[in-house]
């Protein structure tokens, strides 16, 4: 016999998480707003199709909304999945660590600002990911550790994993 599904999974409760996330776009939706100002500056009325390809599109945006929604509440509940996300992220800010760890470059050239402009991309990338996956004073350790904090997660990540 199958298990029932939660209410959190089910259908209807995709539907109205789309519902909801549709309705704030269609009435607060910059583009909906801007069709109407356009129409009624330009005393040009808008095709019935523009409507309905906004509309399709809302909907499509809605659903992403929607499901990405469900999976942040997913990775939030200490799942194996979120392990496995956790280390193929980490993996990928620590090999980037490497790529954008330049030592010493020179801020007059302009190879030198794009170098200091990708590590400092990574560095708040970094510090992003620390702050929606674990806590402000992993901020704070990776601010005075650096890559080392990140080696160190993944390396527990790894230990979770096997135990």
């Amino acid at each position: 016999m199958a298990e029932p599904q939660s209410a959190r999974t089910s259908f209807l409760a995709f539907l109205r998480e789309v519902g909801k996330h549709w309705s704030t776009l269609m009435s607060g939706g910059v583009i909906t707003v801007a069709l109407g100002i356009f129409e009624r500056l330009s005393g040009k009325a808008i095709p019935l199709w523009v409507y309905g390809c906004v509309l399709v599109c809302f909907v499509f945006l809605a659903c992403y909304l929607a499901w990405r929604n469900e999976r942040q509440n997913h990775l939030n509940d200490g799942s194996k999945d979120k392990r496995a996300i956790l280390i193929e992220r980490l993996s990928a800010l620590v090999k980037e660590a490497g790529d954008v760890d330049y030592g010493i470059v020179s801020l007059s050239t302009v190879e030198g600002l794009d170098k200091v402009g990708r590590a400092d991309g990574h560095r708040k990338r970094v510090k992003k990911f620390l702050a929606i996956h674990y806590d402000a004073k992993m901020v704070e350790r990776y601010e005075t550790e650096g890559t080392g904090l990140l080696e160190e997660l993944l390396a527990d990540c790894y230990r979770s994993e096997l135990a």
